[in-house]
């Protein structure tokens, strides 16, 4: 078991991650969904002024219904500015400027808390396996409360 050392400058939000309370470190926020995550889950929230640096998503474990599988990440009430509709079936590294979707901001202060979600689209017969995880990581512009 891990054992995490706290000072007192240390916020934990809700989803149990401390993102950084000082400039020059990059944070890292991650969620998992399975093959049973067939409707949209909200997989942490990243806080106001974070800057999303970098987006990757793992897929660790091929996802296999059976005609197609698919996934859409995304931030806020846009479920799929992440990735929109990307390839499931097969143990795969996605990143920004490849795989994900093009055109997707990084680099630009987030102007509230916003919620990560995720879900996977199955097609077919009804998937056995399957799992990623999907990693944001940025920085902070603002001291937390």
């Amino acid at each position: 078991m891990a054992n995490h050392v706290a000072g007192a400058n240390f916020n934990a939000n809700t989803d149990g991650f401390a993102p950084p309370q000082f400039g020059g470190t990059t944070a890292c926020y991650y969620g998992t969904i399975d093959f049973e995550d067939v409707t949209a889950q909200t997989l942490f929230t990243l806080p106001f002024g974070a800057v999303p640096v970098e987006y990757v998503i793992n897929v660790t474990t091929a996802f296999n219904a059976g005609s197609g599988n698919t996934f859409d990440v995304g931030l806020g009430a846009t479920g799929d500015n992440i990735a929109n509709g990307a390839a499931a079936g097969s143990i795969a590294v996605l990143r920004a400027g490849s795989t994900l979707v093009s055109g997707l901001t990084l680099g630009v202060p987030l102007e509230e808390d916003t919620a990560v979600t995720a879900v996977y689209i199955p097609s077919g017969t009804a998937a056995s396996a399957g799992s990623l995880t999907v990693f944001v990581f940025f920085i902070m512009t603002n001291p937390l409360p």
